[in-house]
């Protein structure tokens, strides 16, 4: 899941906060939807506990919680309610497994097993410095690919992001004079931007195997 705080965008966002540019922050939302997990999708590994561990939740949450800290600078202090679901309770036993992406080419036969992690995880949060925070997690949020982001809005501003723009930063600041207010879409592949030096020309974009790279150079 570290590879993702190294992304351009997500270290951008850090600073904001560290800086002070949002100022003291009231919300953080953080979401991860995916929806490769329909009803026709075969008992792949990823729905058994005991080759996957867990499900959304471990697989989806824990990414947007270390992001969460990781932007905010802060921990999480007390979880106040959560909900888990399992939408589909049984699937069809495997003949054929993932040939690309997380079930595509996957085929099921006549036999069915239980499913036993959950498909979505939602829950509510405060953090330490009084931020009240909500984390959803799910596989079955149609037409959503890999949305993996949050938003935080403070005091004095706001950013947002998303992992389907990966080059994209979304900053929304209050001190500006009320004429001009708006949210401002940058584009973090300057090379002023955390990285971005190491590698192309402005707006010769990111992508995934880059967020690996960088996080293996600051390790």
């Amino acid at each position: 899941m570290v590879q993702l705080s190294a992304l351009p965008g997500r270290r951008l966002a850090h600073r904001l906060v560290k800086d002070g540019k949002i100022g003291r922050i009231y919300h953080v939302r953080c979401v991860y939807l995916q929806d490769w997990a329909g009803p026709n999708v075969p008992l792949l590994w990823r729905f058994q506990k005991e080759l996957a561990g867990s499900g959304a939740h471990g697989d989806l949450n824990a990414h947007i919680i270390d992001m969460a800290r990781f932007v905010t600078g802060d921990e999480i202090s007390e979880i106040v309610g959560a909900i888990s679901e399992t939408f589909i309770k049984e699937r069809t036993i495997p003949t054929a497994l993932a040939a690309g992406g997380i079930a595509a080419g996957s085929k099921g036969s006549a036999k069915k097993g239980k499913v036993t992690v959950d498909d979505a995880v939602l829950f509510l949060a405060r953090f330490k410095k009084g931020a009240v925070a909500s984390f959803e997690a799910t596989r079955f949020a149609t037409g959503c690919k890999n949305w993996n982001g949050f938003e935080i809005h403070g005091e004095k501003g706001a950013v947002r992001f998303n992992f389907e723009d990966m080059n994209r930063l979304y900053y929304y600041d209050v001190t500006a004079a009320a004429s001009v207010q708006g949210w401002t879409n940058i584009m973090c592949t300057d090379g002023s931007h955390p990285y971005v030096r190491n590698w192309w020309p402005a707006a010769h974009v990111l992508g995934y195997e880059h967020g690996l790279s960088m996080r293996r150079r600051t390790s």
